[in-house]
């Protein structure tokens, strides 16, 4: 009877058992009180859920643009405006972006044919938004540029196309 009584306060009730060093033998000392009150991390679970969807939003979204950024599509058409000499009469020397982490608006999809992009950039004289638009032709295989143009910060628009 004693083990089931035991294994049933222990189980209930934290147990304190004492030693008399005098008497050398074992009292057993049982303190009545509930057991804490465990809390439910559900909300904890939903916070870190929530950041975890956000970074991996921003990261895939960073990496998009970084991927655009530095594709030949873009890098094409800066070098392109920085060598115009239409572009660097009205934005001067030094032509380049805008800022140090420039952002690609638009898509470039090499296996579709398309490429329609806009990004903004700076010379000396002014700052300016290069828009970038041109599809492949599926008969040659050539790409087709629709529209190359710069728009400075007063509104004058030039095109690049040649």
């Amino acid at each position: 009877m004693r083990p089931f009584l035991y294994n049933y306060l222990s189980a209930r009730f934290s147990t304190v058992i004492t030693t008399d060093a005098i008497k050398k033998k074992f009292k057993e000392k049982v303190i009545l009180r509930p057991l804490p009150v465990v809390k439910s991390k559900v909300p904890q679970f939903i916070i870190y859920g929530i950041l975890g969807v956000s970074l991996w939003t921003i990261s895939i979204t960073l990496s998009f643009n970084y991927q655009r950024l530095n594709s030949s599509t873009v890098q094409g058409s800066l070098f392109n405006v920085k060598h115009d000499s239409n572009s660097m009469e009205l934005l001067g020397n030094n032509i380049n972006f805008s800022s140090k982490y420039p952002w690609v608006s638009g898509s470039i999809n090499n296996l579709k044919g398309i490429a329609d992009i806009k990004y903004s950039i700076k010379g000396d004289k002014g700052k300016g938004i290069v828009r970038y638009h041109s599809v492949r032709n599926s008969k040659d295989g050539k790409w087709n540029n629709l529209e190359f143009s710069l728009t400075t910060e007063d509104g004058r628009t030039i095109s690049l196309i040649n």
